[in-house]
């Protein structure tokens, strides 16, 4: 995936925006909006949790639970409201670079006359309306029903249609999506080659994957288990074929081989 000369990053941003942001309201105010309204926090309360200030406190909540087999790791996230602010915050962080790749791809799969279109680990929905919005059908998959929860709620908002997928209880159907995303998974989970398993069964022969993988210690995400880069290795065994590779081996672009 190659960013074309017209492709700057004010053209990639606006496309975000447009997608996103309701009204005359901007992206930022739209967000925290959609987090006071869903949540019934006030502000305030709803601030706090943005930023830093959110990741400093879902760094306390891992280490209070301190989850260790799947089956933990996967109740630490269910119930889980703070990740709301906080991925709402994050996506409001103008012509942040990830936010810019996931909008590149996009545009990439519409060049590629993609229609189908899967988030796993979808988290608060907004890839989807995203997608969405720009003509995709969609699915989002997540084990998270607070997360699941509340992006049914942003689509019914945003009036927009999709399927959500419960991980914890379905699974995907088999050679069903032209594209896919896993943006800031694949390192909270302890088997991460699982969950490229069951993405490239999920898509079509020829069909597009866009990951991150940022396989690297974080001491302010605990949450971040996957240290060791080496595992990527194993996504080309499974059948995919790499077509790109971005900034520090975290961005990476794959087509599922024939």
């Amino acid at each position: 995936m190659i960013n074309r000369p017209e492709e700057s990053e004010d053209y990639l941003w606006e496309l975000w925006e447009r997608a996103l942001k309701k009204g005359n309201l901007s992206l930022r105010e739209t967000l925290i909006k959609e987090n006071i309204d869903y949540l019934n926090w006030s502000r305030e309360k709803v601030l706090s949790c943005w930023g830093e200030k959110g990741t400093e406190k879902l760094k306390e909540k891992w280490l209070k639970d301190n989850p260790n087999t799947e089956k933990e790791i996967e109740d630490h996230y269910n119930e889980l409201d703070l990740y709301i602010p906080e991925l709402s915050s994050w996506h409001a962080i103008e012509k942040n670079l990830t936010i810019l790749k996931i909008v590149e791809f996009m545009d990439f799969c519409r060049e590629k006359n993609c229609k189908k279109f899967l988030d796993y680990g979808s988290g608060i929905g907004s890839a989807g309306i995203f997608f969405n919005y720009y003509g995709f059908s969609t699915t989002l998959a997540d084990i998270s029903d607070s997360m699941l929860n509340y992006s049914k709620w942003r689509f019914k908002k945003h009036r927009r249609k999709s399927i959500f997928v419960d991980l914890k209880e379905e699974s995907l159907a088999d050679d069903s999506y032209d594209c896919a995303i896993s943006i800031e998974v694949l390192e909270h989970v302890l088997n991460p080659v699982k969950v490229i398993k069951n993405i490239y069964k999920s898509l079509k022969n020829g069909g597009y994957l866009f990951v991150t993988t940022p396989f690297f210690k974080d001491e302010e995400r605990p949450q971040h288990l996957i240290h060791d880069s080496g595992v990527i290795k194993e996504f080309n065994k499974i059948g995919f074929k790499t077509i790109s590779v971005g900034e520090e081996n975290i961005y990476r672009l794959y087509k599922k081989d024939y």
